[in-house]
């Protein structure tokens, strides 16, 4: 879950990346869409896997659009079960 101090914007765009800058295409793209304020949930994150989560808030135009704020983080080791041999 990706949370943020909301604004008031009209909406909010979101990108979340193992690589490359917010807006340069799929690669290193592992979640991406737009809400109408915090928090969104991004799931299908890789395990172990550092990630940077761009935000921006978006008025009414496309062109009125705030800077990128980023913030890194790592994803955690998924828990398994594992059978005794």
């Amino acid at each position: 879950t990706l949370t943020w101090t909301d604004n008031g914007s009209a909406s909010y765009d979101y990108e979340v990346r193992s690589s490359g800058a917010p807006g340069s295409g799929p690669v290193g793209l592992a979640a991406s869409g737009n809400v109408g304020g915090s928090p969104a949930t991004v799931s299908g994150l890789s395990a172990t896997t550092n990630y940077t989560a761009y935000v921006r808030s978006s008025c009414t135009s496309p062109t009125a659009t705030s800077d990128w704020v980023e913030r890194s983080f790592t994803t955690t080791q998924i828990a398994a079960t594992l059978p005794w041999v």
